[in-house]
């Protein structure tokens, strides 16, 4: 047991002298706080329509049309914060503006599709510019002052630990009385975290991030590099996947009958697993490759998506849920890395950008739309059941042609 204590020992140092970096406190907060408004809001929003009198065609076709708003604005907000350099205002700005917008849309009654898209689309705009921005900076501010994105980001996970539950907890709680929208609440909370962020903001230290005077240059050069295009091609399956469990997770635990303080407790038990991974993550890519945990989050999603299916209970999703760590989590930590190693400060704004867009944008997009027609044809469970086995063909497609062609080229290099 020796050599267990010692890594024990190795890795308190570790987060240690992470936690006792003053330069790094400013990141970890604004992730702490980024976190817990997206998790107070985003996993009840299509529940929120549905209480708006929206029907389920129009939350599909209104989530269809802001995953393709996601294709556009990652992508402009890069190539505009590499032109300026320090983009600290910017980000500010739109955070902020972020927060009106929620409290705008809390205040609908009964609106038509077309009332409820024009408030959502400045939501998203100013949701989506703004957390592409602050990953920028986080990453950007990483590579300038060195840190681990990993131990960064467990200060994330632990917002949304404790947000889900609570945001779920407050909605479950009983609003006859109250006039009004139960959902008030979680605008309001999500309302406050972020103008909390957008002063915070002046904190960050962007003045080494010079200006770029060729964006459409350099867009082009990363475009133009392999490595770069299957990053994003990988990744665009992979949110495919997430975007339809974003989408219909919630309406099927619904459709179980599910407490929405069960719903955020889900939420809770899958964040916590993936400390431990979170914390480690950067040793675990140096040691194991991109590709190795590409096909590890695949076939993690398949045996979800299979899971979830089966499952008749809170109990059953919960066991799954422990799963969760090795999906969208572990993806966007990787995601990070490849970007903190192919870019540089004069395109990775851009890079993130091109990332945003493809991921949450074209990939979610295609999320959407696939369980929308999946879902409606065959209900939630068989829907889960044919994404389970697209998983594992893509796993399979992954394994012959990139992983094991990748591993026989480091073996004869070697």
């Amino acid at each position: 047991l020796t050599w267990a204590w010692s890594l024990i020992m190795v890795g308190y140092a570790w987060i240690g002298d992470d936690i006792r970096r003053r330069d790094l406190v400013v990141i970890k907060m604004l992730l702490f706080l980024q976190s817990a408004s997206l998790v107070v809001l985003y996993p009840y929003l299509s529940l929120h329509m549905v209480e708006l009198g929206l029907s389920m065609e129009q939350v599909t076709y209104i989530n269809l049309l802001l995953a393709m708003v996601e294709v556009i604005t990652p992508i402009l907000t890069g190539l505009v914060a590499d032109k300026i350099g320090n983009f600290r205002l910017a980000l500010s700005l739109l955070t902020g503006l972020n927060g009106l917008s929620a409290l705008v849309l809390s205040g609908l009654r009964s609106p038509s599709a077309t009332q409820y898209i024009s408030i959502r689309l400045l939501l998203e705009v100013t949701r989506s510019s703004s957390v592409n921005l602050c990953e920028g900076a986080v990453a950007l501010t990483l590579r300038e002052r060195g840190g681990d994105y990993g131990l960064q980001r467990v200060w994330a996970t632990i917002a949304a630990i404790l947000g889900g539950p609570l945001a779920g907890f407050i909605l479950d709680l009983d609003y006859s009385e109250r006039e009004g929208s139960k959902f008030f609440i979680v605008f309001l909370a999500f309302f406050c975290l972020r103008m909390i962020s957008a002063a915070l903001i002046f904190k960050l230290d962007l003045k080494f991030k010079k200006k770029s005077t060729e964006v459409l240059k350099y867009l082009s050069d990363l475009l133009s590099d392999e490595k770069v295009v299957f990053f994003l091609l990988t990744f665009g399956f992979l949110g495919i996947v997430w975007g339809l469990l974003e989408t219909y997770f919630f309406f099927f635990l619904d459709d179980l009958g599910i407490s929405k303080m069960n719903m955020g407790f889900s939420l809770a038990i899958g964040t916590l697993a993936g400390i431990p991974l979170t914390i480690f993550s950067g040793p675990l890519l140096a040691k194991c490759g991109q590709n190795l945990i590409v096909l590890s989050t695949l076939l993690i999603y398949a045996i979800r998506l299979y899971g979830y299916s089966i499952s008749t209970n809170i109990k059953h999703i919960l066991l799954f849920e422990l799963l969760k760590p090795l999906g969208n989590p572990l993806s966007m930590v990787t995601a990070i890395h490849f970007i903190r190693s192919h870019a540089d400060y004069h395109n990775m704004a851009s890079l993130e950008g091109l990332f945003g867009s493809i991921y949450f944008g074209v990939g979610k997009g295609c999320g959407v739309f696939l369980g929308g027609i999946l879902t409606g044809y065959f209900g939630y469970r068989m829907a889960f059941q044919i994404m389970s086995a697209v998983c594992m063909v893509f796993a399979s497609f992954f394994y012959c042609f990139i992983f094991k062609k990748s591993k026989e080229s480091k073996i004869s290099n070697a």
